[in-house]
């Protein structure tokens, strides 16, 4: 239902939707770690089984979307899959990661349904196959764009790679090889976010949009917060990982 939800939904619903919303599950499974840890441990297998389907399938429906909105949605269940996986670590740096993922997270999927709903107004389509060559008349436009796509790829010196980084490396103490399975899921993620920019950035522009304007002050005022968090959590996460860290360790304690 995510997907359907997040293409029909205004851009501020789904913004509140996936960066928000999303969460409430994975705060109430951490919930649940706290309260009764021993069921908790019997069920992690299935977390990570299930992780590591949201993580392979939301990435091969994202790769095969034309539509970005729905490509974000499919992106946002691939994304929380992470989630999941560093769960099932029961691991301080599987807590820790699960924790990144789903602030990192909040903030990448909240800038991409922005900068979608941004250009959505201005060319009343969402198909990446209708756009190219927009870096020559949105040059802001792109570069913000760009790095949301990056950051969502797990690109390293963004928010996104220390959460995923995190999230597998403790699954890694837990569950050995198993985690490939995830790296599979990171390949095709990188595979449509490049897609993606290739599509609208680069290549001949469309005669189509060449009076697009691009973005104004306001707009910008919305979304280059978001992108200086994202930047900045990437280059110096250490402040979100020791805060996390208070709340992982002593979760981990009691599944030692």
């Amino acid at each position: 239902w995510l997907p359907l939800a997040h293409v029909e939904a205004p851009v501020p619903v789904s913004m509140v939707l996936s960066a928000v919303l999303l969460k409430m599950g994975a705060y109430g499974l951490l919930r649940m770690a706290e309260l009764f840890p021993l069921g908790f441990e019997w069920f992690s297998p299935t977390l990570l089984v299930l992780g590591l389907i949201n993580i392979v399938y939301g990435a091969l429906m994202a790769w095969r979307q034309s539509d970005l909105k729905a490509m974000v949605a499919f992106s946002s269940i691939s994304h929380m899959g992470f989630v999941l996986v560093g769960l099932s670590a029961l691991t301080s740096a599987g807590f820790t990661g699960a924790m990144m993922q789903m602030f990192a997270h909040g903030l990448i999927a909240a800038a991409l349904f922005m900068l979608v709903g941004f250009l959505y107004e201005r060319t009343h389509t969402r198909d990446v196959t209708e756009f190219g060559g927009l870096y020559r008349q949105l040059p802001r436009y792109s570069l913000l764009m760009t790095t949301a796509l990056l950051a969502s790829m797990g690109l390293p010196g963004l928010a996104g790679f220390v959460a995923e980084f995190h999230s597998l490396v403790g699954a890694f103490e837990r569950w050995g090889m198993v985690i490939v399975v995830a790296c599979l899921g990171v390949l095709v993620t990188a595979a449509y976010s490049l897609r993606t920019i290739s599509l609208m950035f680069t290549g001949p522009s469309n005669p189509r949009w060449s009076a697009l304007p691009d973005l104004s002050a306001r707009e910008m005022a919305a979304a280059v917060p978001l992108l200086t968090m994202i930047v900045a959590f990437g280059l110096f996460p250490a402040s979100a990982l020791s805060l996390m860290a208070n709340a992982a360790k002593p979760l981990a304690a009691l599944f030692r």
